[in-house]
């Protein structure tokens, strides 16, 4: 039997990106989603079991709610075992 893992890190879901220009702010902070919804396509395509972050899905530990949710939505898309 093999066993499929992709591995990720560091996303950093809420970085604030204070020191850019608004328009580029709103895309670094939209891209970080993007990043997470294409690693778990990826994932699903390749029929991968399992799915790993490690170092920092979130920025801060107070990340607005619906930036949660929206993360936790994506991840439960993985078809995966774990």
């Amino acid at each position: 039997m093999s066993l499929k893992i992709l591995h990720t890190g560091d996303i950093h879901i809420g970085m604030k990106f204070n020191n850019y220009p608004a328009q580029i702010k709103e895309d670094l902070v939209k891209v970080r989603f993007e990043v997470l919804e294409s690693l778990i396509n990826k994932a699903n395509e390749e029929k991968c079991n399992i799915f790993v972050v490690t170092g920092d899905l979130f920025d801060k530990i107070n990340i607005p709610k619906k930036d949660v949710i929206r993360a936790i939505n994506i991840l439960d898309g993985f078809a995966g075992d774990c």
